[in-house]
């Protein structure tokens, strides 16, 4: 009896809530962007959103059956893909992991070119 209560309240959890919370943290990457309270709010509808739609490309999108199996994995491959999507805008944006990283490169061909062309004048 307790095993089947804690069953749907997982079950209620995984389908109503973590989806949505995470697409919040993919939409509005920063803590600035929404307080904690919208996200709350906005993590249901968008949990019925996206598994919904999850399931609806699962079964007509990609001809798989929508077992309960397959419903559970499409919606841990949901949240796992925003999740993804949160660090990626977290490392480009917020900490300008690309603009450095690009920085980071110019100058070190723009040293290595400099090397070769300093060494073919003295040569």
């Amino acid at each position: 009896m307790v095993l089947e209560w804690v069953r749907a309240v997982a079950g209620l959890v995984l389908i109503l809530f973590i989806p949505g919370y995470t697409l919040t943290w993919a939409f509005y990457p920063r803590k600035e962007d929404m307080t904690g309270k919208e996200r709350l709010a906005f993590s249901f509808p968008l949990s019925i959103a996206g598994v919904m739609l999850a399931v609806l490309f699962l079964d007509m999108g990609l001809g798989m059956d929508t077992t309960p199996l397959n419903i559970v994995l499409a919606i841990i491959m949901l949240v796992l893909l925003s999740l993804l999507a949160w660090k990626v805008q977290v490392f480009m944006i917020d900490r300008g992991g690309l603009k450095r990283m690009i920085r980071d490169r110019a100058i070190e061909y723009r040293d290595r070119l400099m090397r070769i062309i300093g060494s073919r004048r003295h040569a």
